[in-house]
């Protein structure tokens, strides 16, 4: 039987983490958590990355790691889930710390 793949395969056994990704809207965010809302509640304990941006920033994606800390349904199919940041590089942070003082000053 000819092999018809492109490329070479080789056996491995390891540990592989993967995520489904969905989409929600960011309600309020501070320096140490984000509040999102999506169609389903998120499971509480969950670690979870989270990719945003910023109006008006100048980064395009900012990345920061996280826990939900709570998730509750406030109407069918909207949740709201608030999630506690755990590791955010600090170029991150004042990109966050920047936005919030620019809110406050208007």
């Amino acid at each position: 039987m000819d092999n018809k793949r492109k490329y070479e395969r080789v056996d491995l056994s390891t540990k592989v983490r993967y995520a489904i990704i969905n989409e929600g809207d960011a309600k309020n965010i501070s320096q140490g958590g984000i509040c999102v809302v999506t169609i389903e509640a998120l499971e509480k304990g969950k670690d979870m990355t989270i990719i945003f941006t910023l109006p008006n920033s100048k980064e395009e994606h900012l990345k920061v790691f996280g826990k939900v800390k709570w998730s509750k349904e406030i109407a069918p199919h909207v949740c709201e889930s608030g999630i506690e940041f755990w590791d955010v590089d600090d170029k991150v942070k004042r990109t966050i710390q920047d936005y919030i003082n620019k809110y406050f000053k208007k």
